[in-house]
């Protein structure tokens, strides 16, 4: 052991590259190594190919109808809760949507504070909650709109009574071929509100809109003014 010692320090160092002066002359110097350019890896010269580019093209599309088909199953599933009359669960799951822009979880979302449904009753979020649905660039709820149209027209909501603003809210839903902005505009105009005279007629006409949309209120409204004539 005492005198292999020395040499299998010696060994050691000139398999690490470290011969303490004792390398070679004649050896040749190694040349140093020179990075791979980035565009000529093999990822991105992949990439950078037609093959690559309709990689990416399918992945983007991938990733999109996940987003999707992700927000359709919590919307989905908020509806479903809500019929189901589980109200606190719905409204999880319809605050997580309104908090992503859905304009329809707004809206609902906004009625079951207007209810206290599933969470305390709250009629100035639910009077927010409406204005933002029914404000929203892309997809404005026409629901919304009957919604906070109705609030105008009780002074709820913090909002004072405001038959006018109602009823350019429910002409704005009707127009969308809302059966409750219909109905709405039956009901003003069978009882003159915002500044629209009393017109038997011209609400036996939305009301029928209405009707034939499968409203309830709007079809028995239908018989009972038929029968007053």
């Amino acid at each position: 052991r005492s005198t292999l010692f020395p040499y299998t320090t010696l060994f050691r160092s000139i398999a690490n590259g470290h011969s303490d002066g004792c390398t070679d002359p004649s050896a040749p110097t190694p040349e140093a190594s020179v990075p791979t350019p980035a565009t000529e890896r093999p990822l991105i010269r992949f990439l950078n190919s037609k093959y690559g580019a309709w990689v990416g093209v399918a992945l983007v599309i991938i990733y999109i109808c996940a987003y999707i088909s992700f927000h359709m199953w919590r919307l989905n599933k908020a509806d479903s809760l809500y019929d189901q009359k589980r109200y606190a669960e719905a409204v999880h799951y319809f605050q997580k949507e309104a908090d992503s822009g859905n304009t329809h979880s707004m809206t609902m979302l906004g009625y079951m504070y207007e209810q206290g449904l599933g969470i305390s009753k709250n009629e100035d979020k639910a009077a927010a909650l409406y204005w933002k649905a029914v404000n929203d660039e892309d997809r404005p709820s026409s629901q919304a709109m009957v919604d906070l149209a109705w609030m105008y027209l009780d002074g709820r909501g913090g909002l004072h009574k405001d038959e006018q603003r109602a009823l350019e809210l429910c002409r704005r839903a009707a127009d969308a071929d809302n059966e409750n902005g219909m109905t709405l505009l039956g009901y003003m105009y069978e009882g003159g509100l915002g500044g629209l005279p009393k017109d038997p007629a011209a609400a036996l006409d939305w009301y029928k809109k209405s009707a034939a949309r499968g409203n309830g209120f709007a079809a028995t409204r239908v018989k009972e003014l038929q029968q007053q004539r």
